[in-house]
Order: structure tokens, then C-alpha cells, then sequence
């Protein structure tokens, strides 16, 4: 039953891939609701995520937060630090893209303290960044996002 599961997650991962939100939705559906069934809590917050992702994409941020939000109590419930931060930055986009700098801002920091502290380097470099798009780039901000990335271990 696992593998039926997991199947329809990478059905759906196809589908977001190709722009087939409504097949990737239907999908991710699916796999959630054989997860839930067997009470995998990972996969179940990693569907609530990816579901986020294309609410996101099709503009529809209430419903995005709403899954970001699920999963990121999963996530801490479950002690899946990954997941939170990445929770986090998901929702600091669509506080972004909404506008609210200021709440994107908090997030995107929550998360790069996450990120820090598990040593996701590259997604450290991106975050520092990504915390000053509203504002014009610091060149201590992009300086010190290269050093990060260059530090990397999986950098080339």
C-alpha cells in the first residue's frame, strides 16, 4: 500500500512538472489519502506542501496557507526540522508575493535559522538573499550569501 502511495505522489510530481495542476492536485489526493490511511505523518505533511506549492502557483494564497500551515504543525509535531524551514520559506513567498514584507521577512528568518542550525548551506545562501528582495540588495547581504555557497560542501 506504501508504494501505491508513494506512486501517486510521483504522479503528481509529473504533473506539477508538466503545468497539470488538476491531475497534480488529483494525485497528491490520492497519495494523501493512502498516507493518511497508514498513518505516515512525513508523507502526509510532504503532500500538504506540495498541494501548497500549486495554490501558490495558480494564485490561490489563502488555500496555500492553509496547506503550509498543516504541514508545518505536522512538521513540528513530528520534529522534522527540514520541513519546517521549509514550511516557513514557502509561506515567507506568499507573504512576498501578497506584499507583506514585513511578515515575509519574519518568516524567510525563521527558516534561515532552521536552515543554519541543520547546516543546509545552499539554501542558507539563497535565503540571505531572498530576505532583502524587498528592499535593494545589501552588498554585505550578496557577499556573504557567496562565501555561504562557496563553503558549501555540494558546491562545485
Amino acid at each position: 500500500m506504501d508504494y501505491e502511495g508513494k506512486t501517486y505522489h510521483l504522479i503528481g510530481l509529473i504533473h506539477y512538472a508538466q503545468g497539470r495542476y488538476a491531475e497534480a492536485l488529483e494525485s497528491y489526493r490520492k497519495a494523501f489519502a493512502i498516507y493518511e490511511r497508514i498513518g505516515d505523518q512525513q508523507r502526509i505533511a510532504n503532500c500538504h506542501i506540495n498541494i501548497g506549492t500549486i495554490h501558490t502557483n495558480q494564485g490561490r494564497y489563502a488555500e496555500a496557507l492553509e496547506s503550509y500551515q498543516k504541514a508545518l504543525t505536522i512538521c513540528e509535531r513530528i520534529g522534522n526540522q527540514q520541513g519546517i524551514a521549509d514550511c516557513y520559506n514557502n509561506i515567507g513567498l506568499i507573504h512576498y508575493d501578497q506584499g507583506r514584507y514585513a511578515e515575509a521577512l519574519k518568516s524567510y528568518q525563521k527558516a534561515l535559522a532552521i536552515f543554519e542550525r541543520i547546516g543546509n548551506q545552499q539554501v542558507v545562501a539563497i535565503l540571505i538573499v531572498q530576505q532583502h528582495r524587498p528592499y535593494p540588495l545589501r552588498t554585505r547581504a550578496v557577499c556573504r550569501s557567496l562565501r555561504v555557497l562557496s563553503e558549501s560542501p555540494h558546491h562545485p
